[in-house]
Parts: structure tokens; C-alpha cells; sequence
């Protein structure tokens, strides 16, 4: 039996240089003198989902009951004995395989069926029918036929984590298909898990703290019962942690003889080389992840979880990830531990850990339906803006971003312009200009940022707009930047297929977009709309 508890199965990187496989546990091992700094998983979406799992495992056995005892902990991380202990209770919930009639990590007991590939639980991979059909032209089958255990129960979390649509009856997952997840970044493992942990008095609003048995957090700890699959799954019926174990998925894996592992090249005596599914597991409604931002329609009155989207994780999501933001149509909300990180806990890190700036990580699939366009991640710094100038500091970067998103959108639009008679008529993935803008536009972002923290203090929300202020030097990055990437696409063609009145037309459109009373510069405070 491969118990995830107490096997040394989680990949992690140390201080010095050092990568070997701890179990959970031992994440404070040698905390002083050479900690364990990261997961080095060999996916980035394992390493994603690990984390995950950490700080679920701490927050379900390890819950500060208060901010106080929250920073006793920070200060003072746990001994690998006394997580040991504190983990011992679940011990029941974390058995891998291979026995079945008990209960399994993430697995219904008892589960029969045709056995899938275990290639199938990667959620990149193509399904049954790009097999069928001999369409699985890029990622093909047979590349990962047997797993180690430890690659099999990373792959396993992911896969009910991220879990998107898959067919009649095929749950997503607890926040929906590619949810956004967002964690905020210490020096150390032990740091990132407990800098994501809430106190057990903020977890009362995301699920039922009454109710304590074990398979109110561990849904697999009780054989399934087929009238389950009829209920919506709402936070009121479980507790708050089982967000970190949700199992939309009925899937219980298949071992066979150890060898080699096909995805880390390690040895193990055991592996993974199927695994057995059927339709209709955990429905669940809506619920608010500790870990994921909020969307709000206001004319709905119905919120969800963010997922990702195309074009990777820039500072355009900042105003959801490190903010909160609104529009007459929505409200966003970042996750509530970043919220409680910025009001609760930075001030206190701050001065432990010195000078040094905290990151917010971001990560997650952009899917579309079943299908896994991208796994895409990336960090955005902390301000440590004082309560008394945040909200002008949020007004701004909202508006920052907002102008950028203003600026990307008619930057492509006058490119079609430029090329094309009718702009509708305009082929190809013009993406490729928005992701440009983005990645060019980012640092200057920052700056400005850094820059509007400096000067609200000192002259307050209008010396912003002021001659050589933020707002200046936001707007000379979007219009240089706007500019140079018309420059490039709009002259793309070669002369005799080009026309040159349409571009000359189509940049003095764009220009009167950064400049007119309606324009960027307005927006910015720099002209009286």
C-alpha cells in the first residue's frame, strides 16, 4: 500500500542546490540551515498542483484558530514530527492503491470497467475520440504507458482539480473547468503554505465548520452511493476544506508490476498503467476557493470562479488577482487568501522578513471544453501600499489597465484596418499583436505602479496626472508601444499589396483614439474630456 502521508513521493528543491523527495511532513525539515524552498516537479502543473495539495493538507490539520496563533507558526514553523502527527489523523484518506475494498486517494472504491490508459489522465492529451479517429496528430498515444506511484497521485490531483468538461455526465470540476489559482509566494515551502492558510474564523463562510467527520472533507472515505450523483454539491453541505479534495471524477486507478516510470524515468516496485472511470460523480454549484478570484455578474446576481484565458496570465488579470475592481456590469474579487495577505498578514511578514517583496503566483489551464489549449502561469509583486492611499493606489492601476486593454484592442483593430478594405474580411491570429503588447507593456506597468506609490503620499490622487508624473509616463508607454506595433504589422505586406492610403487612413484613426477628448489621454486625467 503507497501511503501519501508518510512516503517520500513530493519532489522538492532545497536551499542548496539539493532535489530529492520528501514526504509531506518533512517540508520543515531543516528549516534553519538548509530548507526546502520549492517543488520541482518534472510538469509545471504537477509542481501547480502540489502546492496545492500542501496547503490544503495544512489547512485542513493545521488551522490557526486566530491570526495570532497564525503568526506563533510563521515565526516558529512546526517540527516534521509534530506535522507527522497533526497529518496522522487522516491517514485513512491518502492510501494510494493498489488494495481495493478500502478507501482510496481521490478513488471510488469497488469501481468496475474498461480500463483507459493512464496517458488519458494527462488533461493535454488527446481522448478517446482523436484515437478513434486517428486525429491525435501532435500529442500521441502511447507516450506515457506506466507511472511510479508518485507521478500517478500528482497526476490524479491535478486531474480532479482541474477537471473540465468531459462528455455526458463528466463533472468539472469544484470551481469549474481551468480554474484560476492564485498563491502567494514565501521564502521557503513552508512559507507559500502557511502564507495560504486562513485562519480556522475566516473559513466559516466557505462551507459547514459543524460538520466534522472525515467524509465531509474526504468524500471518497464513504462508498458511493448512486443517488449522490442527483445532488448539487453546495458548500452548506460540507466542510469549508473539502474544497481542496474536490472529486468530480469517479475514477479508481489500476497497478500493475514496477519498472521504469515513464514520465521521471525513476524505479519504483509498483506502477500506475490505467485506470478505470464512469460518468456522473460529485456535482457541485458554486464555490468560493480560497485560492481563486471571483467574478460577479451584477445583472444575474450569480458569481464564479476565474478561470484562465488565452494569451497567458499578463498584469491585464491584475485588477482580479491582486485587486479588487468593477464595472456596471461585474465585480471581481481576488482570492481570499491574497485579500487576507494585503489586509492581515503583510505588515507582519514585512517586518520578519525584512525589505524583502512578497509575489503573488498565478497559474492554471486555459481549456476549452475537454480540450487543454495551455497550461500558463506567472507572478505579479505586492505592494505594500499604507490603508490610507489604497484606494487611489487600485483606482489608478485599474485605470492603467483599463487604458492598456483600450490600447491593445484598437492597435489590432487599425492593423485589420490597415490591411484590409472590409476588417471583417481580416484572417489569421492577430493574438499574437494583444501578447506582444502585453509582455512589451509589463515592466513599464510596474513602474508606474511604483511610481504612483511614491507620489499619493506626497501630492495625493492629482499630482498623478501632473507634467512628468505616472499618468505621463503610462500613457507614453501605451502610445509608443500602440505605435511601433502598427508600425510593424500594418507594413507587413510587400509593396504593390499594400495600400497606402488605408494605413495612412487607419494610423491617423489610431491616433485620434490615444489623443481625441475620448481617447486614451483623457482617460489618463491628461486632457478635460
Amino acid at each position: 500500500m503507497y501511503q501519501l502521508l508518510d512516503s517520500p513521493w513530493i519532489p522538492v528543491l532545497r536551499a542548496d542546490g539539493t532535489v530529492e523527495s520528501i514526504p509531506p511532513f518533512a517540508v520543515t525539515d531543516n528549516h534553519e540551515d538548509n530548507p526546502v524552498i520549492s517543488i520541482q516537479a518534472v510538469r509545471p502543473d504537477f509542481t501547480g498542483s502540489l502546492v496545492q495539495l500542501l496547503i490544503g493538507l495544512a489547512q485542513t490539520a493545521l488551522a490557526p484558530d486566530n491570526d495570532r496563533e497564525w503568526r506563533d507558526l510563521y515565526q516558529n514553523p512546526p517540527s516534521p514530527e509534530e506535522l507527522r502527527n497533526a497529518f496522522r489523523e487522516y491517514e485513512s484518506a491518502f492510501a494510494l492503491g493498489p488494495d481495493v475494498g478500502r478507501p482510496l486517494f481521490l478513488q471510488e472504491q469497488n469501481l468496475d470497467g474498461s480500463v483507459l490508459p493512464i496517458s488519458r489522465l494527462f488533461l493535454e492529451m488527446p481522448g478517446e475520440n482523436a484515437e478513434k479517429n486517428n486525429t491525435d496528430f501532435f500529442l500521441k498515444r502511447g507516450e506515457f504507458d506506466k507511472l511510479c506511484p508518485a507521478c500517478a497521485a500528482a497526476a490524479l490531483y491535478t486531474y480532479q482539480t482541474h477537471a473540465s468538461f468531459g462528455g455526458a455526465g463528466h463533472r468539472v470540476g469544484l470551481r469549474g473547468g481551468g480554474p484560476l489559482s492564485t498563491i502567494v509566494r514565501g521564502d521557503t515551502l513552508w512559507q507559500t503554505i502557511w502564507l495560504n492558510v486562513l485562519p480556522a474564523s475566516e473559513m466559516g463562510r466557505f462551507g459547514d465548520l459543524s460538520k466534522k467527520d472525515p467524509d465531509a472533507i474526504f468524500s471518497w472515505l464513504e462508498p458511493w452511493d448512486e443517488s449522490r450523483a442527483k445532488q448539487i454539491v453546495s458548500p452548506s453541505m460540507m466542510h469549508p476544506c473539502h474544497m481542496f479534495w474536490g472529486m468530480p471524477r469517479r475514477i479508481r486507478l489500476e497497478f500493475g508490476e514496477g519498472g521504469t516510470c515513464d514520465l521521471c524515468g525513476s524505479e519504483s516496485d509498483t506502477s500506475v498503467t490505467g485506470f478505470v472511470t464512469k460518468a456522473k460523480g460529485m456535482n457541485y454549484g458554486f464555490w468560493h476557493h480560497t485560492l481563486t478570484p471571483i467574478n460577479t455578474d451584477l445583472k444575474k446576481q450569480e458569481s464564479s470562479c476565474q478561470h484562465v484565458q488565452p494569451g497567458g496570465i499578463p498584469y491585464r488579470y491584475w485588477t482580479i488577482v491582486m485587486q479588487p475592481s468593477s464595472t456596471k456590469d461585474y465585480q471581481k474579487e481576488p482570492a481570499p487568501v491574497v485579500t487576507h495577505f494585503l489586509d492581515k498578514k503583510l505588515r507582519f511578514v514585512s517586518k520578519k522578513n525584512g525589505d524583502k517583496s512578497f509575489r503573488v503566483w498565478s497559474s492554471g489551464y486555459d481549456m476549452d471544453k475537454a480540450k487543454a489549449r495551455c497550461y500558463y502561469e506567472g507572478t505579479m509583486p505586492v505592494f505594500g501600499v499604507e490603508d490610507t492611499i489604497r484606494p487611489e493606489f487600485e483606482q489608478a492601476a485599474q485605470t492603467f489597465v483599463e487604458s492598456a486593454s483600450y490600447a491593445s484592442k484598437v492597435t489590432i483593430s487599425q492593423i485589420k484596418a490597415a490591411l484590409y478594405s472590409n476588417a471583417g474580411d481580416a484572417k489569421g491570429d492577430f493574438s499574437v499583436i494583444s501578447s506582444r503588447f502585453w509582455q512589451d507593456t509589463e515592466p513599464d506597468f510596474y513602474d508606474a505602479l511604483a511610481s504612483v506609490e511614491k507620489i499619493l503620499p506626497e501630492k495625493g490622487f492629482d499630482g498623478l496626472s501632473e507634467d512628468g508624473g505616472p499618468n505621463h509616463a503610462w500613457f507614453t508607454v501605451l502610445s509608443t508601444e500602440v505605435f511601433s506595433l502598427f508600425d510593424e504589422y500594418a507594413l507587413s505586406l510587400q509593396i504593390g499589396e499594400s495600400n497606402p492610403g488605408r494605413i495612412a487612413r487607419a494610423r491617423r484613426d489610431l491616433a485620434r483614439m490615444l489623443y481625441s477628448k475620448k481617447g486614451i489621454r483623457a482617460s489618463l486625467g491628461l486632457i478635460e474630456a
